[in-house]
């Protein structure tokens, strides 16, 4: 149960953040209170007069309610009334001449008004509680509704929220964002469990979070994921198929009603605020203390802003030291030896019914975290010209998964089995927090992809040109991973590797023709282009073919250029020959590394020229 523990020791130690909002509008909610959408404002006075009514704004709607244990899990006819703010046919005592039936409606109102009546007269009511009450006995709420002319769809049974004004000892007017009555009703309803009457009190055995004799739990929260969501981690509802190892469900596992209140809350509000989706999968990341920490799947970029983004983050090292910087940012509240879990949630068939799994958890120290994560948004960085800047740094986990299974979609990179996506986004969520190696296969993947480029050369070059560059950064993460030494470009002589040579010449022989089109004003794709895949799979033959088709877009290239192509196309090849490497054996990925290189150097090299 260590990830319960986890979630009730953030809980416990941000405390002062329950029941506020915080700078991302999120909510940590109280102890015995959920979260619902409530369009409807009634505002009285502290004597319980109707005042007015009024449709709320559609983000206004989000209310934090009082509930009971039943009522946060009513389903279908079950009269479960919510303390306080609740539908229409509750709180509303003519709610029944609406549908003229009096008998099906009107024992809703009755049982929420003498649970409300039991909180008037304990020691723990207030003021507004008793407004509140005051007003729903004169059983008028429809009719004030109507002479507020609000254009309300009583079929709909939508959710009342209160106004009191005029109460004496608190400032806020609102219920549904009263500190004091949060407590007012966590006090009472927690006296009521205790030491209230035989059918309200908790059974009292060992709580497994804690090891202390405490109320348990038979009931545990769903909407873990959002409002919707009905699958729960923790269920207990079907007796039957205990029997043959237990004889009730207690038998197995006994939870504490607090611990489990604290430990839920906090998840569905760490979802909230910084939980990364896939699919209907959950992923979030986080500091039991409370304290920020680098989101591990922020956009690679936000870590440390744009304004680095424009400085010079054009090589490995500059993103590297960038990256370090805004790490080190991090470092002035959490210690070390400060932990951090992660966890990761989902239903066995993507829905948001049954049962909700974890699909992963790990715990680790807050250094090792920085470690990891370090080295994900850093290995395998390559250099970038200008135009490329957007794209720096190691690619999402969306585009890692595109790169290997999307297509061309309006000029974007979709992936289409969305189950396909979120299993490979599950196999790279331990190469980033644990800091394992990144999977080769899926590598391979984007390389099988990257090199059929007149796919995607329908709209212009630039689905494909990402492509490449994302492709290339996870040649080079595995490539380091696997401790091969990286090929430099300071020198043709020094590179030995037969299949990035082949990718400078298709490079070359690409920027060539490139250059001659532009020149006359022609958009057609290039020769290099069309025959790419033959070229991966009988490369000299294929290179031969090329270079003879090029001679007439060396024509029409300026003189200058054409002895420059000339002199690197001859140093590649004699390279190739004096290692007897210029063979029809397939090219291996290292070709897209030599192609990239070599063209971002003649990119740069034409601007130069001009």
């Amino acid at each position: 149960m260590s990830w319960i523990n986890d979630l009730v020791e953030t809980y416990d130690n941000v405390q002062e953040k329950v029941g506020i909002a915080d700078d991302k509008g999120k909510t940590l909610l109280p102890i015995s209170h959920v979260k619902v959408n409530a369009p409807i404002q009634i505002t009285i006075n502290k004597n319980g007069d109707f005042l007015r009514a009024q449709y709320t704004p559609k983000e206004s709607n989000e209310t934090i309610i009082p509930a009971t244990i039943e009522s946060s899990n009513r389903t279908g006819t079950a009269i479960y009334p919510m303390p306080l703010n609740d539908k229409l046919q509750y709180v509303a005592g003519d709610y029944w001449m609406e549908f003229k039936n009096r008998d099906k409606y009107h024992k809703y109102f009755e049982k929420y008004l003498k649970q409300l009546s039991d909180w008037c007269e304990s020691k723990f009511s207030n003021d507004r509680i008793v407004a509140i009450y005051q007003y729903l006995i004169k059983e008028t709420v429809i009719s004030d509704l109507k002479n507020s002319k609000l254009n309300i769809d009583y079929r709909k049974n939508e959710f009342v929220k209160f106004e009191v004004l005029g109460c004496l000892g608190s400032d806020e007017t609102r219920t549904w964002q009263d500190l004091d009555l949060y407590k007012a009703w966590i006090n009472y309803y927690s006296d009521k469990l205790h030491n209230g009457e035989e059918e309200t009190k908790l059974e009292r055995e060992i709580d497994f979070i804690t090891g202390m004799i405490a109320p348990i739990s038979m009931v545990f929260p769903a909407k873990i994921r959002n409002s919707g969501d009905k699958a729960k981690i923790i269920s207990s509802n079907d007796e039957y198929k205990f029997q043959g190892r237990f004889f009730k469900a207690t038998d197995a596992v006994t939870l504490g009603y607090y611990p489990v209140q604290k430990a839920f809350n906090a998840l569905q509000w760490l979802i909230a605020r910084q939980g990364y989706s896939n699919g209907s999968e959950r992923i979030v990341c986080w500091s039991s203390t409370g304290q920020s920490i680098p989101d591990a799947f922020d956009e690679r970029l936000n870590l440390f802003g744009t304004e680095n983004i424009d400085k010079d983050i054009d090589t490995a090292e500059s993103y590297a030291n960038s990256f370090a910087s805004a790490l080190s940012g991090y470092n002035k509240n959490l210690k070390p030896n400060d932990s951090i879990t992660i966890i990761s949630l989902d239903t066995a068939d993507g829905s948001y019914q049954g049962r909700l799994a974890i699909t992963y958890y790990n715990r680790l120290s807050y250094s090792r975290y920085l470690q990891n994560i370090n080295k994900w948004y850093t290995a395998g960085v390559i250099k970038l010209n200008k135009k490329q800047k957007e794209w720096s740094g190691i690619p999402s986990l969306e585009e890692i998964v595109s790169s290997a299974y999307g297509i061309d979609e309006g000029g974007y990179l979709k992936v289409q089995n969305s189950n396909l996506q979120k299993k490979t986004i599950d196999r790279l969520l331990p190469c980033i927090v644990q800091g394992t190696n990144f999977p080769k296969d899926i590598m391979l993947s984007s390389v099988r992809n990257c090199s059929n480029p007149i796919r995607f050369l329908k709209k212009g070059e630039t689905v494909w040109e990402k492509l490449l560059i994302n492709t290339c950064i996870q040649i080079k993460k595995v490539h380091l991973e696997e401790g091969r030494n990286e090929i430099k470009m300071d020198s043709i002589k020094d590179i030995h590797d037969r299949s990035f040579l082949f990718g400078m010449l298709l490079a070359i022989a690409d920027k060539i023709e490139q250059s001659a089109n532009y020149q006359s004003g022609s958009d057609r794709i290039t020769n290099a282009k069309r025959y790419w895949s033959t070229y991966t799979k009988y490369p000299a033959k294929t290179w031969m073919t090329l270079y003879e088709r090029l001679m007439p877009y060396f024509e029409k290239v300026k003189s200058g250029s054409r002895h420059f192509y000339d002199k690197k196309i001859e140093e590649i090849m004699l390279q190739l020959e004096k290692c007897n490497d210029f063979t029809n054996f397939p090219l291996n990925e290292n070709y897209l590394l030599g192609y990239y290189y070599q063209k971002n150097s003649l990119d740069t090299y034409s601007k130069e020229e001009k």
